[in-house]
């Protein structure tokens, strides 16, 4: 299976600053092999200033899958190609994907899966998988049996801090394996 790598931005390490969020995409897109990019922002007043600079820098290094996070009328507005929905917007997938744009959803079960490949989403987002800040992983098993029983794009992510994590996470039918800022270092570009 292809590895691909996901990396979403976290306005803690980001910044609200525009010149610093670019100095920040700029070293992060030089430095390792991006195959998605989701701009999330929750907190920031100029979010959509933060968006527009996200895309343009995307663009500048050919990245291909350019996502915002939550926000339609915002990822069209900007020029990306696709919408990670949070898991209250289950209801938003066939509108996404009317637009032509990538629907990627948030689930932590089975289920959630199963109600988002019906709806005809792109990809779902399974989380977390290790322990973390934000709670208790599933763990590789619980993620191999979710692999088995559906067909379709998986990304991984939540907690995936270790080498052994990350070697692991390989070795499955994964679709792209989900990397924070600053987690980057297991993709590191030769």
């Amino acid at each position: 299976m292809s590895f691909n790598s996901y990396l979403i931005t976290d306005p803690k390490y980001y910044t609200a600053s525009l010149l610093e969020f670019k100095k920040k995409l700029n070293t992060v897109f030089t430095n390792y092999s991006i195959d998605y990019a989701c701009f999330r922002d929750k907190i920031n007043s100029n979010q959509k200033e933060l968006a527009l600079v996200f895309v343009e820098i995307c663009k500048i290094y050919e990245i291909k899958n350019i996502i915002i996070n939550g926000d339609i009328d915002l990822a069209l507005e900007c020029g990306a190609n696709g919408v990670h929905l949070r898991g209250n917007q289950l209801n938003l997938i066939k509108s996404v994907n009317e637009l032509g744009l990538k629907s990627i959803y948030s689930s932590h079960s089975l289920e959630d899966i199963i109600n988002a490949k019906n709806e005809g989403v792109y990809a779902v987002t399974m989380s977390p998988i290790f322990d973390s800040l934000k709670g208790k992983g599933i763990g590789l098993e619980a993620l191999k049996e979710i692999l088995n029983s559906v067909d379709m794009n998986v990304f991984a992510l939540g907690g995936i801090t270790k080498d052994w994590q990350v070697e692991e996470l390989k070795k499955l039918p994964l679709t792209v394996l989900l990397l924070l800022d600053i987690l980057l270092n297991n993709i590191k570009k030769d």
